[in-house]
């Protein structure tokens, strides 16, 4: 069983995850986190929305392989590494699904997965493929250095 990942996001990324799952509601919008990994935790420095290339972008989501690449060759000149991947779940959990387990690639990628209703983000949490590709282990996400885990932005309170 691996060592739950403690990720921070900085708040600007955060803010361009959550405008790409909102924007893509009813679908599940995506795309990929670039940062650094360190002996002390993860830190997601920037996000990068990518198209859905999935068959059914209501139902699944496919991250465009060509941003990939250009991410990675950005890398290599001295900029912040591809470290994982976030994606939307309209109307549903932000929990891996079976389908997600089923479509993960590359142990040890960071999954943000956003829970998505009405066209808000309502929940954000941080997970990481086992490296036999078995299971996910979740994460401590904190946004900034204050924010907590399943960072949201304030729901309006009922009368």
């Amino acid at each position: 069983m691996s060592r739950a990942p403690r990720v921070t996001i900085r708040p600007a990324a955060m803010r361009a995850v959550a405008d790409t799952v909102e924007a893509a509601y009813p679908a599940e919008g995506c795309g990929l986190l670039l940062g650094h990994v360190r002996a002390d935790g993860i830190e997601v420095t920037e996000a990068v929305a990518s198209i859905n290339l999935a068959a059914d972008p209501r139902r699944a989501f496919e991250i465009d392989p060509a941003l990939r690449l250009r991410l990675q060759r950005r890398s290599r000149e001295g900029g912040a590494r591809v470290i994982g991947l976030y994606h939307g779940h309209p109307d549903m959990a932000a929990s891996p699904s079976a389908a997600d387990l089923a479509g993960a690639w590359e142990a040890g990628l960071i999954w943000m997965i956003l829970r998505v209703e009405d066209g808000q983000m309502i929940e954000a949490r941080c997970w990481r493929l086992a490296a036999d590709g078995s299971c996910f282990t979740e994460g401590v996400l904190r946004v900034g250095e204050d924010r907590p885990v399943a960072y949201g932005p304030p729901r309006p309170v009922e009368p």
